[in-house]
């Protein structure tokens, strides 16, 4: 009964919306879906899922034609149902039927921001691993053609956490069809191909083919992954997951953030974390070169709380630095090596770090197909970018499980946030969403994953 209330109350919402003169007005198509949306069964699957398409084509269709804050109640409306829907295994494959080739023309569609791409392609991830093998078959028979399409976002869209959620998405279409074959259509690179096709345990295997992937044009990268030989966040130590040779920072162009996941003990076998840094929550950048490295600290708008990351000589940087964090950046030259980042830890308990989201990421175990999705609310699209001036310092029938990940990891900025992971994660206060614990590792095909906005 709650599950039809809510629905009713969000078509009822979006009606009323679309019944505004100031859009039924001067769009042909407000009256039609007005009309559709009243005369909706709510008894009726079908009635709801054919509702639910007409948003859905609707809102893509209007994207270029409104100005993009007026359709944000359509947006608003789509994602409560997509979110209402999501632990109903029926309505999920039903939706994903009806709506997967709109959830592809979304996803590569430059009217949207990054952020409603990735998203978006968070929820077919999600809704995809929900189904049976018959229904997943069908749908990748439907979507296989957007594949170079995608793969051309995976190159452009100039962040990490983006490139999982696009990884995820072509792998799991490649498990549907012959995938040998189609590797040899979407891959001239045979090392990139080899990669894609070895991947088994998503999060160590996806790390290998994006680093190979971000590589081939290194100086025109959009995104740089760089290995920290040590770091610390607000005084305490990140470690690198077991199951990665490095503690990896990846520095993301387009979205201007910095990521990681790490483990908060040595060879914690446990729940990662995902760290995103916005680039509005840093008040200031230093960079230090000495003779063995680089020291890089990142000081956020909290009280004592700062990132601060060991790093081997890269010549990249800077330049990265300077383009993330205009006129942020200082640089000094260390005559003498210091103590690495780490070396003297101060305990901080209680802290609360500004603009940077601290929550439970993908988990390295033994069973991921009862991971659950939590998703919060999609509604807002934070992006904060700090108003600076330039410095001129140098300086993602159930008769198979999945062991793919939710490559949705959930790096979602919220100023005045920070969410710690925990055996039995619940989702972070005042964040746009979080990725719920996940049990023990079996083998790949179908996972449930949280959502990103």
């Amino acid at each position: 009964m709650e599950g039809l209330r809510a629905a009713q109350e969000i078509f009822g919402e979006l009606k009323d919306f679309l019944s505004e003169d100031a859009c039924s007005q001067f769009n042909r198509d407000c009256p039609d879906l007005v009309e559709q949306i009243a005369s909706i069964n709510f008894k009726s699957r079908t009635r709801i899922v054919e509702a639910v398409h007409s948003i859905f084509r609707f809102y893509i269709d209007q994207q270029a034609k409104w100005d993009g804050q007026d359709l944000e109640s359509v947006h608003h409306s789509l994602i409560d149902l997509l979110v209402l829907y999501t632990e109903d295994e029926g309505m999920v494959a039903r939706i994903l039927v009806s709506t997967s080739q709109l959830f592809m023309e979304l996803v590569i569609s430059s009217d949207f921001s990054l952020r409603k791409r990735a998203s978006f392609l968070g929820f077919f991830n999600s809704f995809f691993s929900s189904t049976n093998s018959g229904v997943r078959k069908y749908v990748g028979g439907e979507i296989v053609s957007y594949v170079p399409q995608l793969l051309r976002f995976l190159t452009n869209c100039g962040d990490f956490t983006a490139q999982g959620s696009i990884l995820e998405t072509v792998l799991r279409i490649s498990l549907t069809g012959d995938q040998k074959a189609l590797l040899n259509q979407w891959f001239q690179d045979p090392g990139l191909e080899a990669l894609f096709r070895d991947i088994k345990d998503f999060e160590p295997d996806s790390r290998l083919f994006l680093n190979a992937f971000n590589c081939r044009d290194a100086e025109n990268s959009l995104v740089h992954s760089v290995p920290a030989i040590s770091g610390t966040l607000g005084g305490q130590c990140m470690y690198k997951p077991p199951q990665m040779e490095h503690l990896w920072v990846d520095f993301s162009m387009k979205s201007e953030t910095i990521s990681s996941m790490y483990v908060n003990e040595p060879n914690f076998d446990g729940n990662w974390e995902s760290l995103l840094i916005e680039p509005g929550s840093v008040d200031k950048v230093e960079l230090e070169r000495r003779s063995d490295g680089l020291t890089l600290t990142l000081y956020l708008f909290s009280e004592e709380g700062e990132v601060a990351l060991q790093l081997g000589p890269d010549l990249r940087l800077e330049r990265i630095l300077r383009n993330i964090y205009p006129g942020k950046l200082s640089i000094k030259q260390v005559e003498k090596p210091e103590a690495r980042a780490g070396a003297s830890l101060r305990k901080v308990s209680g802290m609360v770090h500004r603009g940077i989201l601290i929550q439970p990421g993908l988990i390295h175990s033994e069973d991921k197909a009862n991971m659950e999705l939590e998703p919060k609310s999609a509604h807002s699209e934070v992006r904060v970018v700090a108003e600076t001036t330039d410095d001129d310092e140098v300086g993602y029938e159930e008769d198979e499980e999945d062991l793919l990940p939710c490559a949705q990891r959930n790096n979602h900025s919220s100023q005045g946030s920070v969410s710690q992971g925990s055996e039995k994660s619940k989702p972070p206060k005042e964040v746009s969403t979080a990725v719920g614990s996940q049990p023990p590792k079996k083998s790949i095909e179908s996972v449930k994953c949280s959502r990103m906005n």
